[in-house]
């Protein structure tokens, strides 16, 4: 069931990554979590993206950031029920420090440290100057990265 597409960047809102100072294996942290297995997650997750990518499409930056704090709540309820892991001390202020300055934020990847999102409005840029003191001082480094508009018209 694994598609890959571009979507849309929403407009009015601003990517920041954060990383924990930790590194993570994606494929290690599925694995575990694999062989435990959380249907309640797996549904959950693919009724939040479905709806991530329709917020996109219609450049609704507000639904953009409800379906990214859906998938934080997901991986929480995860964290929960495989006794923990996957939301360390640093993601948890990562995602904390995001949404005290009116950020969506969550973990990236399958969690255990390592990076972190948060989607700000682009219509506060003291929000994201905030933002950054907030990660500086937990511990997380901000790191300098933008999307790119990348499209392969070629097969």
């Amino acid at each position: 069931g694994l598609s890959v597409r571009p979507l849309p960047e929403p407009s009015g809102l601003v990517l920041r990554v954060g990383w924990t100072g930790t590194p993570a294996s994606t494929p290690s942290m599925i694995a575990a979590l694999d062989s435990r297995g959380d249907a309640s997650f797996i549904s959950g997750s693919a009724q939040c993206v479905q709806r991530l990518i329709a917020a996109a499409e219609a450049d609704d930056g507000a639904a953009v950031q409800s379906e990214i704090r859906c998938a934080r709540e997901l991986l929480i309820a995860l964290d929960h029920s495989v006794g923990g892991g996957i939301m360390t001390p640093r993601l948890r202020a990562l995602c904390e420090a995001g949404e005290a300055v009116g950020a969506a934020a969550k973990p990236s990847g399958a969690g255990g440290g390592d990076c972190g999102i948060a989607l700000l409005p682009r219509v506060r840029p003291a929000a994201d100057a905030e933002l950054t003191g907030r990660w500086i001082r937990a511990g997380i480094q901000p790191l300098d990265l933008h999307t790119s508009q990348y499209f392969q018209n070629d097969p």
